[in-house]
């Protein structure tokens, strides 16, 4: 019997995938030995996984689901299980980056209905609504490291956390030119973990003392950090993923690098007049010349989200 829209209890599957993104990260040779994932629910509502060696047929009933790695998540997945199938989608790019020594950016934001992540004095909290921040902690719970530029650190003071869900804490990282314009804000991130990337000269001794502090000389016309020397200095430290949480510029000039492989962007139904864009790139003269990216729509209550993918051709 087919299986009905929401018939499966997707929370109920975010702990097994913890457990199989803890289980690729702890086997080195992982990509080379497991070709499918099962996951089984028990006699209560609880998922287990298991892993074969061998590919299988895709499975997709209330109790079993079985996924064939050498191929992509057929459309029935998104449409069964929502968000858990965006999960299982990032893991499973993970896997497949992992076989062929590449690395995974994501962005994720919120936007207003005029398309603004933050007014113009860089307000922002909260656009996105409660469900949106779940899903935020998720996606950061399935990301080795996650990346905010100085705009967002100064307006934010984000905390870089999962505290909204299971897992694990991302490692942190902070693309700024002068650290020492952001005391306040890095006293927050105050804990190992926490990367600070720079382009200007440390001259302030009070510097928090857990935060790690790397030194980029070379920039881009712009005065900003290159894109590619951010991800050779956390490959560097043995990181596979990251997650890019904005802002605007730091979003754009990695979309520009043609670093990001998808983006998860929710949409708010509010006005702002004006604000912040999310990807500042040059305007076209016509609609032909736009860049247009697959996506698929999910629902956060009354807000929608769009999960876009920036790899194909557009």
């Amino acid at each position: 019997m087919p299986i009905q829209h929401h018939q499966i209890d997707t929370e109920a599957l975010w702990p097994a995938l913890l457990e199989l993104r803890e289980s690729m990260h702890a086997n080195p040779s992982y990509a080379e030995k497991i070709k499918s994932w099962h996951l089984l629910r028990d006699s209560g509502s609880r998922w287990i996984l298991r892993e074969g060696e061998q590919s299988t047929a895709w499975v997709l009933t209330n109790k079993l689901i079985s996924l064939n790695l050498q191929q992509d998540l057929p459309a029935n997945f998104f449409d069964t299980l929502g968000l858990a199938a965006r999960y299982l989608e990032l893991l499973h790019q993970q896997y497949n980056y992992k076989q062929s020594n590449e690395f995974q950016i994501t962005a994720s934001c919120a936007q207003s209905l005029d398309g603004f992540i933050a007014t113009n004095t860089g307000d922002s909290q909260w656009i996105g609504n409660k469900q949106n921040l779940v899903h935020a902690h998720k996606l950061r719970a399935l990301h080795d490291g996650i990346l905010v530029g100085s705009g967002t650190l100064h307006n934010d003071a984000p905390k870089l956390t999962v505290r909204h869900v299971e897992g694990k804490n991302p490692s942190r990282f902070i693309a700024t030119r002068n650290p020492n314009q952001h005391q306040e804000a890095l006293g927050k991130l105050n804990m190992q973990g926490t990367y600070v990337l720079h382009s200007q000269k440390l001259a302030t001794p009070d510097l928090p003392e857990a935060i790690c502090f790397h030194h980029i000389k070379k920039t881009d016309e712009d005065g900003f950090l290159k894109p590619q020397d951010i991800v050779k200095v956390i490959r560097d430290l043995g990181l596979h993923s990251l997650l890019i949480e904005g802002g605007g510029k730091t979003l754009a000039h990695f979309l520009k690098a043609n670093l990001i492989q998808s983006a998860d962007v929710q949409i708010a139904p509010m006005l702002l007049g004006d604000g912040l864009k999310p990807f500042a790139t040059p305007p076209v003269a016509r609609i032909s010349q736009s860049k247009v990216f697959p996506a698929r729509t999910f629902t956060l209550n009354d807000q929608v989200l769009l999960s876009m993918n920036f790899t194909g051709d557009n």
